[in-house]
């Protein structure tokens, strides 16, 4: 089993077009629920691991110890395994919005096979900006693949929530660099 989630991986960073053409035929979403499980157990335990030795020196003068991140550990992977059927759906009404083809369960498929470089390399610093860059890309080239909408159709509909999120994320940043000059004893 982990031979062949290794393989799939390996296929959809190195040859995405042909990983999605081939996965047209998947149905269901078993087989991307168990993908994106495994691949986010992965993530989740590594991101801990490199919590625990960047943060090592500050963690020793608290009171905080391993008995808090277990369970931690184990409610935010429940958590992300929810959220992906959430962010799946929110993904299927935009390529709906766009005219786009196909049930939810290739929606859901595409969300999660776009997200493995950003879980595979998530967890190291800096390396997880690649990830999100890569996964993009990936939604790219499999909705075209599973909604039949035109490549240019997809830079579009893709590149309108990216500008607009990083607008919103500087206006925020800005606003709250200005409460915090104006307000410094917070």
């Amino acid at each position: 089993m982990l031979k062949d989630i290794i393989a799939k991986a390996k296929k959809i960073i190195l040859t995405p077009k042909e990983f999605f053409q081939s996965a047209k035929k998947e149905t269901g979403i078993k087989t991307a629920l168990s993908f994106f499980a495994i691949l986010s157990l992965f993530n989740a335990i590594l991101s801990v691991v490199i919590f625990f030795i960047t943060n090592s020196s500050s963690l020793s003068k608290t009171s905080m110890s391993s008995s808090f991140f277990g369970p931690s550990l184990v409610i935010g992977y429940l958590i992300n395994l929810g959220i992906s059927f959430v962010y799946a759906g929110l993904l299927h009404l935009w390529i709906k919005l766009f005219k786009g083809s196909g049930k939810f369960e290739k929606t859901y498929q595409l969300y999660v096979y776009s997200q493995t470089l950003k879980l595979l390399i998530g967890w190291i610093p800096v390396a997880s900006i690649l990830g999100w860059f890569y996964s993009f890309y990936l939604l790219i080239i499999g909705t075209q693949e599973f909604h039949k909408i035109s490549k240019k159709k997809t830079i579009i509909m893709y590149i309108i929530p990216a500008v607009l999120l990083t607008i919103l994320g500087f206006v925020v940043a800005f606003l709250v660099s200005q409460y915090l000059v104006t307000n410094p004893k917070l």
